[in-house]
């Protein structure tokens, strides 16, 4: 059962597998509760993303992620990708900008392709928010990767098997944690048209901006939605939209770039909007509350 509100509206959604037209028999426990987490525009599956050009490394660290995920088969966690392949990663980071909850274990030396710090800053390009991990064989590269600023959540040797999977095993604990956490802070968004009842994912939406004759547009990588409200309503109920522009909100979480020149926001999607110099203090302030409490 959720209470929901917009503006000065209350209303009840009443929350059954049912309603939500899940089907549970059809479903194991980890699929049931994704499928009502999709549905209801919270969370999605946190995934994990291993790059290891070394073969048996790669091996090991997949089967230490499956068997892991096998002894907690009901969390809404999958094994996304497992490659040697920088490009590949690349390419996943660009087809998930969207999705802040993903958790990467790069290799430092990749061979002679892209090695682990630039790809690892590939990725923080297209998510931000995104967790990484840094693998190596050589104690000596570890303080290399200070030096790149990328804030990763650890560093992993690979001199003792047990002990890489302990630690692989916690670092996929505490992200998930820190994703938990992120989604908690920052709701769904719902709008109300008459009967019906939309639910949208707060990483979903870029931004807000104000139409003629009270209607509001909704804007996101893969959302386009016109309904009637505020954008004060919204600013009050959501605090995770902030007003950078009298005819602008945006979502702290999908900011990727601030371009004071320009005077204009980039999402991670690419697309951007103005921000008005009088909230620029307002927007810089609410950008830093967000990587506080959402700790990569």
């Amino acid at each position: 059962m959720k209470v929901a509100r917009r503006g000065k509206v209350r209303f009840l959604l009443i929350i059954t597998p049912q309603a939500l037209k899940i089907t549970p028999k059809r479903l194991r426990l980890g699929e049931y509760q994704h499928a009502i987490i999709e549905r209801l525009g919270g969370l999605r599956m946190f995934e994990i993303i291993i790059c290891e050009d070394n073969p048996a490394h790669l091996e090991a660290m997949t089967a230490y992620v499956k068997n892991y995920l096998v002894m907690e088969e009901g969390l809404p966690i999958r094994l996304a990708l497992a490659t040697p392949k920088a490009a590949e990663v690349v390419s996943y980071a660009k087809q998930a900008a969207t999705r802040q909850d993903s958790l990467y274990f790069i290799d430092v030396r990749l061979g002679d392709q892209m090695d682990g710090l630039n790809l690892a800053r590939r990725v923080r390009r297209y998510q931000p928010q995104a967790k990484l991990v840094f693998v190596t064989a050589f104690e000596e590269y570890l303080p290399f990767t200070m030096t790149y600023h990328l804030e990763a959540l650890d560093y992993i040797l690979k001199d003792n098997p047990h002990k890489m999977r302990d630690k692989m095993i916690a670092c996929i604990k505490t992200a998930y944690d820190r994703s938990l956490v992120q989604a908690q802070s920052f709701p769904p968004f719902v709008i109300r048209k008459g009967a019906q009842t939309q639910v949208i994912r707060s990483a979903a939406i870029n931004f807000f901006e104000t139409l003629p004759a009270h209607r509001i547009r909704l804007v996101g990588p893969d959302a386009l939605v016109e309904f009637y409200d505020s954008l004060k309503n919204i600013e009050a109920d959501y605090p995770q939209f902030v007003r950078c522009h009298r005819s602008y909100l945006a979502n702290v979480e999908n900011i990727q770039e601030l371009d004071t020149k320009a005077r204009q926001l980039t999402f991670v999607d690419g697309s951007a909007i103005p921000f008005s110099r009088e909230r620029y203090d307002q927007l810089v302030e609410a950008m830093a509350n967000y990587s506080n409490k959402c700790p990569r």
